[in-house]
């Protein structure tokens, strides 16, 4: 018996097809916390010098990227390859923060 299956009948892939450009344009939304954070930290250069305040504002931008691409994520991937696809978004992610941190430091 034909069953009514997303993707052309694959019961195993059953997720919503996402193309690339969608994948990129969803996952660059999720990257306007670390934006924020970043001009946030331009402007405010001299008021907020001391590390330990970047380092919690980053922290907190990091933690809401992550989090939304996780939710995009979640409901777009098979349960089995999530953990290798969120890996490299966090990735990501983590070193843009660890940029952010650095070149805010003057």
């Amino acid at each position: 018996p034909s069953k009514n299956y997303k993707n052309g009948g694959n019961p195993i892939h059953s997720a919503p097809h996402r193309s690339f450009f969608q994948s990129v344009c969803v996952l660059g939304y999720c990257i306007l916390p670390l934006v924020i954070a970043c001009m946030f930290l331009r402007l405010l250069s001299y008021l907020v010098s001391h590390v330990s305040v970047r380092l919690v504002l980053v922290a907190v931008a990091l933690a809401w990227s992550v989090y939304a691409s996780i939710g995009f994520i979640k409901a777009s991937s098979p349960d089995s390859r999530k953990a290798l696809i969120v890996y490299p978004i966090i990735l990501f992610y983590v070193v843009i923060a660890w940029l952010i941190v650095n070149d805010v430091s003057a």
